[in-house]
């Protein structure tokens, strides 16, 4: 079994933020550009986030937390022009979901 930091950050991170772009994209019409400052990332990261140019556990993991609803707080935060800052503290308290990671862990 992989250690968690491997996990969160080869699994659980780029899900999280595919379901974020994936959201911020469809439902408000945030621009690749916009959304990649948001989240800290690059554009070209965020083009394939959109265009589900990753793998399939990422994309199971991106289901579950689509599904679940898990990103609303990172959304939100974005929508509502909150400070970086918080919205990496909202993403690192989704990466340590013990939910979370139980399922990256089954799939």
């Amino acid at each position: 079994m992989p250690l968690k930091c491997i996990v969160v950050t080869r699994d659980i991170l780029p899900a999280i933020r595919a379901s974020v772009a994936e959201e911020l994209n469809a439902k408000y019409g945030f621009r690749q550009k916009e959304i990649a400052k948001s989240l800290g990332v690059v554009q070209v990261a965020i083009s394939k986030y959109i265009n589900r140019r990753y793998t399939e556990k990422i994309r199971k993991i991106k289901d579950f937390i689509t599904v679940n609803k898990l990103n609303i707080d990172i959304v939100h935060a974005i929508v509502e022009k909150h400070e970086r800052e918080d919205v990496k503290k909202l993403i690192e308290t989704l990466c340590t979901n013990e939910k979370l990671l139980a399922i990256s862990q089954t799939i």
